[in-house]
């Protein structure tokens, strides 16, 4: 047998050249969207490589199928010798206060390729690899926040090494985990940027594509936050370590920059597009293989992502993630006779439970973004939205892909207007991200977007939507993969972030002209969310909405089964569901006149709900 096909034999593959596959990679058992590549080299061995994140090693991959690295070249090939890495450095990250955050370790091979890895404290001694749930500080956090304090300039560099040489010549200066990273890894965070507002810094960015992005980026969001800032290129050297080990002086050397004159490319579509049409599959497919060298190519960003899009992970794997979550093994009889809260922890009682999900569906014009916006408003000022009694208040985060800011503000200003007219508006927590050209949820730079708003806002329910605005397909991609991994990015959110999800998408056209009443696209989102409700008009009067399940529910709720278009609130409740909970009141929601004497009455101060 031959090693190509001893490989196969033990991995999920399917064909993508002449002597090339796509696979998932044995070491992952989440990796839905194939991230392996496997080929066959000159002298017939076999080639293979990850593309998740860091990528795993070919030692990993080759244990996971119960293979030697040796079984990889035939057998009158020599196997190659193990790499040896040394670890020549380690560089300590402290908190502000002074408490041990992590270590990055810097080890060389051989061939004196450098490789990082990062490393946390455990409470119970000793080291955990996996620093992806943690906050990752500025390096010399504590020195940067005195000099901020003095008033003294800081340098913000791209490497750990670059802290030191700076810190040899009296200065003080910091760089974020991962420096510059790969072009929209956007491993510089907001805390980051938060640590060094209204400082004077000064940014020296690496000479090469990555390190030119990433002095644009951090440029900006400094200035934003308050910061006098100034960025230089290190002369004709690499980084600011060469500059000086080359013996010449910092001051002198230094090459003021404009990151803003910086263009990532000046090719045109039409010539990307002639370039692939002219490429051998093997040649595009080495291309893929190697990110680096795809970057380097002069293409708009659109038509770059475009090419890779449906060859590479997820942003979740981009920053430094690395799925470790192997389930939880239980007995069942101790699990169910531990004494644990069940209670509810609801975001709109007896509706919608934290990290829950629901989409509404509908067609054009039907009204779920409104009903979106009137759920939002409401729920945040402590209204709930559907029985219109008092409720915690919530904080919500609404993302609208689809609509300019002027329709916006005459859409929502009846809301808004009810919400005054009951003094509600004081303290509303809601917060709205408008993006009617859409996002594109296949590039990293969108990701990073959305994530860092919602992590800004930190939303008890985060409405988002219409959904085909959320993405724009690379091709060659089936609807079922596409919305898959739309869906493990929406799902990485509510459960990182603790977040409800409020997703609106639209309804297909059916038979006859008729909309169906389930999501557009890919059954993914028939079975994703735990409620799927669909607005449709009533045959018998226009102006009655009837809210219908396309999904049984998980969980018995007190959705409204019919609305109105109401005089007061866009949506007027005239019936829920049979169903009704034992604290609940019966019938429909509580009128204008009930709600302001409620209100009168002092209900709504410090409002709680009682769990079921």
């Amino acid at each position: 047998m031959e090693p190509i096909d001893n490989v196969l034999a033990r991995i999920k593959h399917k064909a993508s050249g002449t002597n090339q596959w796509d696979a998932s990679c044995p070491c992952r058992s989440d990796d839905e969207n194939p991230s392996l590549r496997v080929s066959v080299g000159k002298q017939g061995q076999v080639l293979m490589k990850c593309l998740r994140g860091g990528g795993c090693e070919l030692s990993e991959i080759c244990e996971s199928i119960a293979l030697e690295v040796g079984d990889l070249f035939p057998k009158d090939t020599p196997t190659p010798k193990k790499t040896k890495l040394d670890l020549v450095d380690t560089y300590t990250y402290f908190y502000k206060d002074g408490t041990l955050a992590m270590e990055v370790l810097r080890f060389v091979d051989q061939r004196g390729k450098k490789t990082f890895r990062q490393r946390r404290p455990e409470e119970s001694g000793g080291w955990n690899w996996s620093t992806s749930d943690i906050v990752k500080p500025l390096y010399r956090l504590p020195q940067v926040i005195h000099a901020k304090e003095d008033g003294r300039p800081i340098y913000v560099v791209e490497g750990e090494k670059d802290v030191h040489t700076l810190e040899a010549l009296g200065k003080t200066a910091t760089t974020n985990p991962g420096g510059a990273g790969a072009e929209g890894q956007n491993k510089w965070m907001p805390h980051h940027t938060d640590a060094l507002a209204g400082a004077n810094v000064i940014i020296i960015c690496d000479n090469d594509k990555a390190g030119y992005l990433h002095a644009r980026s951090v440029n900006k969001l400094l200035t934003d936050a308050g910061c006098s800032v100034k960025v230089f290129k290190p002369g004709t050297h690499n980084d600011v370590s060469d500059l000086i080990d080359a013996g010449e002086d910092l001051a002198s050397s230094l090459v003021p920059f404009d990151p803003s004159d910086y263009e990532t490319s000046s090719s045109t579509e039409s010539e990307v597009e002639h370039e692939t049409e002219t490429s051998s599959p093997s040649a595009l497919s080495s291309l893929i293989g190697e990110l680096v060298v795809l970057q380097d190519k002069d293409m708009t960003e659109s038509v770059l992502m475009g090419r890779v899009a449906s060859h590479f992970d997820n942003f979740i794997r981009t920053k430094d993630r690395e799925p470790e979550d192997n389930g939880k093994l239980v007995e069942w009889s101790p699990f169910l006779e531990t004494t644990v809260d069940l209670s509810y922890d609801w975001v709109i009682p007896n509706v919608l439970e934290r990290q829950e999900r629901v989409i509404i569906v509908a067609a054009e014009g039907a009204g779920k973004t409104t009903l979106a916006r009137q759920v939002a408003l409401m729920s945040s000022a402590g209204i709930h939205p559907f029985r219109r009694d008092a409720m915690p208040k919530v904080r919500t985060l609404m993302i609208d892909l689809e609509n300019p800011e002027r329709i916006i503000r005459r859409a929502s200003a009846r809301i808004y207007d009810k919400i005054k007219w009951f003094d509600k508006h004081h303290d509303l927590d809601a917060h709205l991200l408008m993006k009617p050209d859409g996002v594109n949820l296949f590039g990293s730079k969108d990701k990073a977007m959305i994530e860092e708003h919602v992590a800004t806002v930190r939303p008890d329910i985060l409405f988002f939507g219409p959904l085909y605005k959320a993405f724009i397909d690379p091709g060659g991609r089936t609807a079922e993969s596409v919305s898959l991994e739309i869906a493990k990015f929406l799902d990485y959110i509510r459960c990182t972030y603790n977040c409800a999800l409020w997703i609106e998408h639209h309804a297909p056209l059916g038979s006859g002209g008729q909309r169906d009443l389930r999501p557009f696209g890919s059954a993914v989102w028939s079975r994703w969310s735990e409620f799927g409700l669909a607005l449709a008009p009533d045959p018998t009067d226009p102006e009655l909405i009837s809210f219908n399940h396309y999904r049984g529910q998980r969980e018995a709720r007190e959705w409204p089964t019919l609305c109105k278009r109401g005089e007061s609130w866009p949506f007027e409740v005239v019936e829920f569901s049979q169903f009704q909970s034992t604290d609940s009141p019966q019938g429909s929601g509580r009128t204008d006149e009930e709600l302001n004497e409620a209100y009168q009455n002092k209900e709504f101060d410090d409002a709680q709900v009682t769990p079921w």
